[in-house]
């Protein structure tokens, strides 16, 4: 089988660690790479290319809405899941613009 491959980006360690525990829990899934900002996460994904980006939209540098929109821009095409305390339609606008489902 398989696996499906995980890149997590958020600028809370802590709460990578723990998405990363849970994640590692299933077979089927290995977790690739871990980004602390937008910026690491976009040199991350060139070298992995994994198959689901679970991103925090709110990172320094380079933050989730700027980091799908500069996705975007290569050839690889990944799955998204956007990950936020906010809860505004101009955030849930800006990610679907930038081609967030």
């Amino acid at each position: 089988m398989e696996q499906i491959q995980v890149l997590i980006a958020d600028d809370h360690k802590l709460f990578r660690d723990g998405v990363k525990k849970l994640l590692e829990l299933e077979s089927d899934i290995v977790v690739v790479g871990e980004a602390g900002d937008g910026e690491e996460a976009l040199l991350l994904i060139r070298e992995h290319e994994p198959d689901i980006l679970l991103f925090d939209i709110n990172m320094p540098r380079v933050d989730g809405i700027q980091l799908v929109r500069e996705l975007n821009n290569i050839p690889h095409k990944m799955r998204y899941v956007a990950i936020s305390a906010y809860d505004d339609e101009d955030c849930l606008s800006a990610l679907s613009a930038a081609g967030v489902l």
